[in-house]
């Protein structure tokens, strides 16, 4: 053999030799590279195993897909991400949460009209727009009430020593005109949208407001801290007392003449009836209504008759599951947000949109209010971050929906009451 070819044979295998000892498993280098690109999906009788490290989202959805005849897309926003996810036999709904539970995503899921019983998972998709970045532009009307006892005040009592007592509840009637449990001075205030002070409804002696509602014909609801409901007139006057017969926490809301308290056992959250108008007059339930004061609670009904049942998965992660008036489908929407402390359902506007508020810890601790928005096919439309507040006085509730889509916040603080309206 010649010299030139012999050192020609001799870089050859250089170049080999230098090449296995890169490529080879126990490279130090290497095998952490070897590693990373690791990608797995078994499908067996319907469970799925994952064990993948820095694969792309869409090849392993991709297999999903073709193993379980699932439809699953996926927004543009992660195209090309890549994920890291290890489990063994996850049924399909539980191996896409989880391989989807660092991203933005819903899942749309229907019930088995053959057997009510049976949830059958039809699409995943993960929405072009994440949630929470679509957001609200309008301006921000505030309304400061001074605390009081006076025309346009109302009470706040602050001893420390836990006597602390403020302006319990709040609703908003058709007009937008905002009605305020004023407990201290045992009477409900009536405000206009921009603030000016219209008129008062004194409240009987024994009543202690806890929550307030109006009904669409102009008539106030007050149910007190001793179980009773009261209903005035636009007047003011006193038309019906009944004894609801429960002692709890909660909110009202009216749909179609029936009155809704909104509680939570140590099961779930859900409506009670506690009352009825007929022919403008309130009415108590029935004794087989009342009989559900010991049954589970299931959800909280909007306008339109859906059922919206709100909960946190592990403590942080939001979701809002809808029914219809049947109860023979339903939709879920996961809220992809860490750290969530609280989620529910504000309500219905007359559209059939739907409001979700949640309140989060952010990177710096802080709480963060948002409100979420969505169409009556729970496809999203925007949120609305609300400005940070001092409360200082405990209340049933801090947001609301008008019929309009307007959303307010009732905020007692030290001070004064600040109320922040967000006009649709």
């Amino acid at each position: 053999m010649r010299k030139k070819d012999f050192l020609k044979e001799k870089r050859f295998y250089l170049v080999i030799f230098v090449l296995l000892f890169i490529l080879h498993p126990l490279n130090l280098f290497g095998q952490g590279e070897n590693i990373e690109k690791t990608f797995k999906v078994e499908i067996k009788n319907n469970l799925i195993s994952v064990y993948v490290q820095n694969a792309e989202l869409s090849d392993v959805l991709q297999e999903i897909e073709k193993g379980t005849g699932v439809e699953i897309t996926i927004g543009k926003e992660l195209v090309g991400k890549k994920i890291t996810s290890q489990f063994e036999n996850f049924e399909v709904e539980g191996a896409l949460r989880e391989i989807l539970r660092d991203n933005h995503y819903i899942l749309t899921l229907f019930q088995d009209p053959e057997n009510k019983e049976k949830h059958i998972l039809k699409e995943v998709k993960v929405e072009g727009t994440v949630i929470g970045s679509k957001s609200y532009k309008g301006e921000m009307i505030t309304i400061e009430i001074p605390y009081g006892s006076g025309e346009g005040e109302v009470g706040a009592v602050d001893e420390g020593e836990g006597v602390i007592i403020g302006p319990k509840s709040f609703t908003i009637d058709d007009k937008g005109n905002i009605y305020i449990c004023d407990t201290v001075n045992n009477r409900v205030q009536i405000f206009s949208r921009d603030g000016k002070h219209l008129s008062a409804i004194p409240l009987e002696m024994e009543a202690m407001a806890e929550d307030i509602a109006v009904d669409s014909s102009g008539f106030v609801y007050i149910y007190d801290q001793l179980g009773k409901l009261y209903q005035y007139d636009k007047k003011g006057n006193m038309v019906n007392k009944i004894n609801v017969g429960w002692r709890g926490g909660g909110t009202m809301h009216i749909i179609n003449n029936e009155i809704y308290m909104y509680a939570c056992d140590f099961n779930t959250c859900g409506d009670f009836i506690i009352g009825r108008v007929l022919n403008n007059v309130l009415v108590g339930p029935s004794a087989e209504e009342l009989k559900r004061f010991k049954e589970p609670l299931k959800g909280k009904q909007g306008l339109s008759g859906k059922k919206y049942m709100t909960s946190l998965k592990r403590f942080e992660k939001g979701e809002l599951k809808i029914e219809d008036r049947e109860s023979t489908a339903f939709k879920i929407l996961s809220f992809p947000f860490k750290n969530i402390l609280s989620i529910k359902f504000l309500g219905e506007d007359k559209r059939g949109d739907l409001y979700i508020k949640t309140e989060r810890d952010n990177e710096n601790q802080e709480l963060v209010v948002e409100v979420h928005k969505f169409n009556p096919h729970g496809d999203y439309l925007g949120t609305i971050q609300m400005p940070p507040s001092n409360i200082r006085f405990w209340s049933v509730k801090n947001y609301s929906i008008s019929k309009n889509g307007i959303i307010y916040g009732f905020l007692p603080e030290k001070d004064k009451l600040r109320l922040n309206i967000f006009p649709s």
